[in-house]
């Protein structure tokens, strides 16, 4: 199944690798594993902020995004969601069907 615009959630790993802290301007993320600390600002931040508070779908964090300036285009996200991904930073995964 590909993974589509409506049907992809968003999470944080859930094996607790992460340790982060949320400021006005921005986060700093420290992944437990690799030993690398991350400084996101911008609409990086503004995701990493959604999806520590819970897991969010990629279609309300572009509406959220772009309701905010933050973002034009879609394959913005999807760029900074394959790099977050790609650090272990996100857990990207289809939605199940209820």
């Amino acid at each position: 199944m590909a993974l589509t615009f409506t049907n992809v959630l968003v999470n944080l790993p859930k094996d607790g690798s992460l340790a982060f802290r949320i400021w006005q301007d921005g986060c700093a993320v420290y992944h437990v594993y690799s030993g690398e600390t991350h400084w996101l600002q911008g609409a990086g931040a503004i995701v990493f902020e959604r999806v520590s508070q819970h897991a969010v779908t990629k279609q309300a964090l572009h509406q959220h995004l772009l309701a905010g300036g933050m973002l034009t285009e879609l394959r913005e996200l999807d760029t900074l969601l394959a790099e977050y991904q790609a650090l272990s930073l996100i857990e990207i995964s289809p939605m199940k069907n209820t």
